[in-house]
């Protein structure tokens, strides 16, 4: 698994290479796996490898997961917001302190965490949210056709309606 950055928005989004192309310097991904039948599965060759980054493993731990704790006997849900560079260091927002209202953030080690979900935008969810983002910006006069005009610009591209 990689990730390819999107051409206008840098976001990235996650493919399975089908092909290495050293000679070029490129490769050629598939998008979704077909697993539902809601699922588009896409294919995109000629990918330059500035525009591809790899992808951890799925127990991996990063920013953004839903990870369990183990305290003792007990499993407590919370959301991952930081991860040291040797990835064995968690700090895990358990949710809001009931007696003041503040996030309770706690460090475990990686021992104790359990991944539950990913906190990656898988591909088959980037149109749904960057349509989101753009139903809830266009009521903004000053920011939100600038905005816009380069999100759609971001999906003609996705879509392969644009060459670059």
């Amino acid at each position: 698994m990689i990730q390819v950055r999107d051409k206008v928005m840098n976001l990235y989004y996650e493919a399975l290479v089908i092909e290495l192309n050293p000679e070029s310097g490129t490769v050629d991904v598939r998008y979704g796996t077909g697993a539902s039948n809601d699922e588009e599965v896409e294919e995109e060759t000629g990918i330059p490898l500035s525009r591809v980054r790899l992808v951890h493993t799925w127990d991996f731990i990063e920013v953004g997961d839903t990870v369990k704790v183990k305290e003792g006997a007990l499993f407590f849900e919370g959301k991952v917001v930081n991860v040291n560079d040797f990835n064995d260091t968690v700090v895990v927002d358990m949710g809001e302190d009931e007696e003041d209202g503040s996030r309770l953030l706690e460090t475990h080690h990686r021992n104790a965490v359990t991944k539950v979900y990913s906190g990656r935008l898988p591909r088959e969810m980037f149109k749904s949210a960057i349509n989101k983002v753009l139903q809830q910006i266009r009521g903004s006069r000053a920011f939100g056709s600038v905005f816009e005009s380069k999100m759609k610009e971001s999906m003609k591209v996705q879509d392969g309606e644009e060459e670059s």
